[in-house]
């Protein structure tokens, strides 16, 4: 489509909507229907007509229905204001007066103008008014869950890991609700300390393993030899173990710290202690290998890391560890991101997912991936491998559901600790004690954060750069929008060659422990970096373009040139490790590795609330450029009603969206088709 017909396509559906509402407006419903039947005849993504729909059912006393299609439009916009006070008003109807108050607070933290907040409070005045009037014997309840609703709304983002939402120390709790079993994190390495001290949560590591809460005592079968992880809570505990007659008592052992107990006879456990304790899930020491899947795989997860640097013979200059370990396999020079920034980035690695489907966007807001889709990190351990991260990337915490799937989590943020070379000896630890089972390990590497983030690297980093590099200026942009800076692309180097010389420990190790046929390993970024290239573009391909490097079984030594998408890493991985999936993804195994689907162009996108809504397509001549004129809104929505475009030629740079009209329209049809659920019509 055109550039007007777009235009007009959107201006016609907001008419057409405008009248549905005047129409209920007036209760003239069978005719509001009828102007609903066209609407979703020709556009049938607006997921807010769910709100138009639940008006009609409330009308004709169809409350459950209601109720049903507003769930359903929250599913897909969680951040949305209009279904969030919707769904409030329905369940007032409904008498649910506690699940109301609660969509009314939602609505309340969702909204996006002093109108609408002034009304969501008015509604919540009113509702607590009704409570103490008509229902006095549940005001006490309704006042009490007033309280708990009101702090949630309240709540910090999920980067406050260790500390939950309300600031209180997670240290000898499950992140969940209050439970008895489930992820229970405890402090890592710090025997010292029994508790966390909140404000200086970033100065902790955590580590957090799946089990129970044990009363005393427990017994269990052991038929294998296996390892017991054990958490005690109070100071001078002691647990005892009794097998086959022999007993076994462990005095003093340090609280809120894991301790891993082997056990290699056969018979009846019997596990005691002084006082409750965390019984972590049981670990058999040793799994059977097959010789069709990979005994060891690996997430390598370069946060940040641009193509730009590191292409054709950059690499080996740049990175010479990691060039000779990626030597023997495949090295794809077109792979891009699909997002802008770390968050809806990583989401795409686990999910296979674009931003507009795993919906993890938000900067501020609470929101927890895999509650409507399966992760990576749950497909192998589904498929018998121990799973575990070593992480230090703070908008990659369990609370944004990166716990699911993974039996072990070590965590701290790289801000204040755990870089690159604690990330390296933490996996080969871990490695060292597992040696005989089936692994998959995601490892995160924040390091190369610290130069667009003027934060000071460490001490190799600092005398192997110039002190030219170090005299930046005063720089108040965020990260995403650092312009073009050779002061940063030498320190950006410097520290690239710093992670180098600590992977290839690992790499080291891991070629002493493993063939290459036992291994399955990738290399990938999130986004590269806007400093790098001498552009206006926000989203150029300094930016855009990220490496993707895989080695081990079923792969071979090989440069790609096809057009790859970050959405397509996790097909790619579970192709080559031979694990069968059925997955709802948007990633596709590519024709070069022996699947269906060439792409002909790649889609990156920028869904930042407050932001403008941005899209590059990348084909191999051209990049055609989008950006609406109206910001996004807090639920992901745009108005693309105005909206610019160009198409740049990669060679010369110039612009050519009136040279080439066929190609215009064929993009401006992708980039409707990829975000008409998020149009605000």
């Amino acid at each position: 489509m055109t550039k007007e017909e777009l235009k007009e396509k959107v201006d016609q559906l907001k008419k057409l909507k405008e009248s549905i509402e005047t129409n209920i407006c007036y209760g003239e419903y069978n005719k509001a229907k009828g102007l609903l039947y066209n609407y979703e005849k020709k556009f049938d993504s607006d997921i807010t007509i769910c709100t138009i729909k639940a008006a009609i059912y409330v009308a004709e006393g169809e409350l459950e229905q209601a109720e049903k299609i507003l769930l359903d439009g929250l599913s897909e916009l969680p951040f949305n204001y209009e279904i969030n006070y919707n769904l409030a008003m329905v369940y007032t109807f409904k008498g649910q007066l506690i699940k109301s108050l609660e969509f009314y607070f939602n609505a309340l933290k969702y909204v996006d103008n002093e109108e609408k907040k002034d009304m969501c409070i008015k509604s919540i005045e009113n509702l607590s008014k009704t409570v103490a009037e008509d229902f006095p014997e549940k005001f006490s309840e309704f006042k009490n869950k007033f309280q708990i609703i009101k702090n949630r709304i309240q709540e910090m983002d999920a980067r406050s890991f260790p500390l939950d939402g309300n600031a209180k120390s997670l240290v000898g709790r499950f992140i969940n609700e209050e439970t008895l079993s489930g992820d229970y994190v405890n402090l890592y390495k710090i025997e010292s300390f029994k508790e966390m001290v909140p404000q200086l949560r970033t100065l902790y590591k955590t580590e957090m393993l799946k089990g129970k809460i044990v009363e005393k005592e427990i017994e269990i079968e052991v038929k294998e030899d296996i390892v017991i992880p054990i958490s005690v809570r109070n100071l001078n505990s002691y647990i005892n173990l009794k097998i086959n007659n022999n007993e076994y008592k462990i005095n003093n052992l340090a609280p809120n710290t894991f301790h891993y107990l082997p056990i290699r006879e056969k018979g009846k456990l019997t596990i005691n202690s002084d006082s409750e304790f965390f019984l972590g899930y049981t670990i058999k020491m040793k799994d059977n290998f097959t010789k069709d899947k990979p005994k060891f795989i690996l997430y390598l997860f370069l946060d940040g890391l641009s193509q730009e640097i590191v292409e054709g013979e950059k690499l080996k200059k740049l990175m010479p560890k990691t060039y000779k370990f990626f030597s023997d396999g495949l090295r794809f020079n077109n792979c891009y991101c699909n997002s802008e920034w770390t968050l809806p980035g990583l989401a795409t690695f686990f999910t296979g997912k674009y931003t507009t489907n795993h919906k993890l966007f938000h900067s501020n807001f609470a929101y927890k991936i895999g509650n409507r889709e399966k992760l990576m990190s749950e497909l192998f351990k589904e498929n018998g491998y121990l799973t575990a991260q070593i992480c230090n990337d703070w908008r990659k915490t369990p609370l944004y559901g990166y716990n699911k799937g993974f039996d072990r989590t070590i965590y701290q943020p790289a801000i204040d600790g755990m870089g690159c070379e604690e990330v390296v000896m933490e996996a080969v630890e871990h490695l060292e004690a597992f040696k005989e089972k089936n692994n998959f390990m995601w490892l995160s590497f924040g390091d190369l954060h610290k130069v667009p983030d003027n934060v000071e690297t460490k001490i190799s980093s600092q005398i192997r750069g110039s002190l030219y590099c170090r005299t930046t200026e005063q720089d108040n942009n965020e990260t995403v929008f650092k312009t073009y800076d050779d002061k940063k692309i030498e320190r950006y180097k410097t520290e690239i060659q710093r992670l180098d010389f600590y992977l290839g420990i690992l790499y080291n190790y891991i070629n002493s422990m493993y063939s290459k046929d036992e291994t399955l390993i990738v290399l990938v970024s999130d986004h590269g970096q806007t400093f790098v290239k001498k552009e206006d573009a926000f989203l150029h391909e300094g930016r855009t373009r990220v490496p993707l490097l895989i080695r081990g079984l079923n792969t071979e030594r090989k440069n790609i040139e096809d057009i790859i998408e970050n959405v397509d890493v996790l097909p790619m991985m579970l192709n080559f490790s031979n694990i069968d999936y059925n997955l709802d993804v948007d990633g596709k195994l590519p024709l070069c590795l022996g699947g269906d689907f060439q792409r002909d162009y790649a889609y990156t996108e920028s869904i930042f609330p407050g932001q403008t809504y941005k899209a590059v397509i990348n084909d191999y001549t051209h990049r055609f450029v989008f950006e609406s004129e109206n910001f996004v809104e807090n639920d992901g929505r745009v108005d693309i009603g105005n909206f610019n475009i160009s198409l740049i030629n990669k060679k010369t740079g110039i612009d050519e969206k009136d040279k080439l009209q066929e190609k215009i329209e064929k993009y401006l049809e992708v980039v409707f088709n990829h975000i008409k659920n998020y149009i605000i019509i």
